[in-house]
């Protein structure tokens, strides 16, 4: 693990301050995650400002730390929450995705990922397929060791849609059986955002499928018959709660404003079992404020006694993103002991418990999903 202080602007020869040209960082990066180092980029310390500084060091040590470790705390704990004591209680979390990128140059680097992680220890493995001469299917590795795998060659992924919609379909079933062979009554979780155009049964229409074909030939409920499948979109309303403090205006108009929540909701008269999944949003500012008019609205419960219990708050234009980040959760296989809504909960505690370079409790998708994106930080080279 490299933890590398460097700062944004540098004075050049003739006194001036020029931001630091984006190739530096990025061949640091490389040459080091090269040979199975980790690397994060933390700015340093402004003048006097030391409190700022410590949050800030702290978070990228902890990111690096575990973040790029690909190691997820608390899967244990969900997995006794949602399941309990019982044989069938998953032993690993998996999920398959893909990753783009567009380098520095413009270039476009693409690959599918798999990753597995263990329920007892939190400790995470990838493999991944793409393009060279041949299709390639890499064997299972560390997370770290996958950093360095992808920093050390260039990965694309073939260049007809034909092409890739059959190494992702090989990919599914080799996975599957790895998983399978490891424990039968895994859960996996598949991002249709990015796949679903290459695999017909995770779009809308195969979703109504019960027969989901994997491969020719090969039928998921057939093939691997316990296996836990969930598939995961990033298409799901906002949804927030509105909130009534029982004083009047100068109108005489009720205070009221608008807040998110983390919350699970199941949809009805769907094909499949359907949740929308709602986590606390990735920003901290005042609820309830308005983004284009000033509003009404209860004081911080920092501020003195002395002060008002509720105040003018100006609008904010540039922060209208206070509303839950909201994914789908689709459940296209369970055993039969198992509750829809049990597997949805699952999901929904994996959302939280990976460290993050912001110190988010929650983030976007399940963390055997998320911990996905960290691996393009060693892609854009």
């Amino acid at each position: 693990m490299i933890l590398i202080q460097a700062p944004l602007f540098y004075e050049t020869r003739d006194g001036q301050r020029k931001p630091d040209d984006n190739v530096n960082k990025l061949a640091a990066r490389k040459a080091l995650s090269s040979t199975g180092c980790t690397v994060q980029y933390l700015l340093p310390s402004e003048p006097g400002r030391m409190d700022r500084f410590l949050p800030r060091l702290q978070a990228s040590v902890l990111d690096l730390a575990f973040g790029h470790a690909g190691f997820v705390w608390g899967l244990r704990q969900a997995r006794e929450a949602c399941f309990g004591s019982q044989p069938e209680a998953p032993r690993w979390a998996c999920a398959v995705s893909s990753l783009q990128v567009h380098t520095e140059w413009d270039r476009q680097q693409s690959v599918f990922v798999a990753t597995r992680l263990e329920c007892a220890t939190g400790e995470s493995w990838v493999r991944f397929a793409h393009a060279e001469a041949e299709h390639v299917m890499s064997p299972w590795m560390r997370f770290d060791q996958g950093a360095k795998y992808l920093a050390s060659r260039r990965v694309e992924l073939p260049r007809t849609n034909a092409d890739q919609r059959m190494l992702l379909a090989n990919f599914f079933a080799d996975t599957f059986d790895d998983i399978t062979s490891l424990d039968p009554s895994a859960v996996v979780f598949i991002d249709s955002t990015r796949t679903a155009r290459l695999a017909s049964w995770l779009g809308d229409v195969g979703v109504r499928t019960p027969q989901r074909q994997i491969v020719a030939g090969i039928v998921l409920s057939q093939r691997w018959p316990m296996l836990r499948v969930l598939r995961v979109r990033e298409q799901a309303p906002s949804i927030g709660q509105e909130k009534f403090h029982g004083h009047s205006t100068e109108h005489g108009m009720l205070i009221r404003s608008w807040t998110s929540t983390q919350r699970l909701f199941e949809v009805e008269g769907t094909s499949a079992p359907t949740f929308w999944s709602l986590a606390k949003p990735s920003t901290h500012h005042k609820r309830g404020a308005s983004c284009y008019r000033s509003i009404l609205l209860p004081a911080s419960s920092k501020a003195s006694e002395a002060s008002e219990a509720y105040a003018m708050f100006p609008a904010q234009p540039d922060k209208q993103h206070l509303t839950s980040r909201a994914v789908e959760i689709v459940i296209l296989q369970k055993q039969p002991q198992d509750s829809n809504l049990q597997l949805a909960s699952f999901a929904q505690h994996l959302r939280a418990g990976m460290l993050t370079a912001r110190n988010e409790p929650w983030v976007t998708t399940p963390t055997p999903l998320r911990i996905i994106e960290k691996l393009s930080e060693y892609m854009r080279t």
